[in-house]
């Protein structure tokens, strides 16, 4: 998975991570969870990824939904924007105090 090159998130993952992931897609029905906000109703689409509602390493069932690989995307990308706003410095510069934040696909 590109997404994850470089990251030691599947070492965090706990043991019976398989087992979670499977009860949280078999709760599902393996559809997945996202809400639309155009109809209100629930995506149609099949669910493929097993994602943390509230990021971090709160591996709780409670914190886990289904997702298609479409709507992961979706919101790792506004989690990943949140975050690199929260580096920024006011007007959406960033700041010459900090050090900027190397490119994942970096190599050097």
């Amino acid at each position: 998975m590109p997404g994850w090159q470089g990251s030691d998130r599947a070492k965090r993952l706990p043991r019976d991570w398989a087992t979670r992931r499977r009860f949280v897609m078999d709760r599902a029905g393996w559809r997945c969870q996202w809400i639309r906000t155009d109809t209100g109703g629930r995506c149609p689409e099949l669910a493929t990824d097993c994602d943390h509602i509230t990021p971090g390493d709160n591996h709780d069932v409670a914190n886990l939904q289904a997702l298609c690989g479409y709507h992961h995307s979706v919101k790792s990308g506004r989690e990943g924007r949140a975050g690199s706003d929260a580096d920024r410095a006011p007007g959406g510069r960033w700041s010459r105090m900090r050090e900027l934040p190397k490119h994942p696909g970096y190599a050097g």
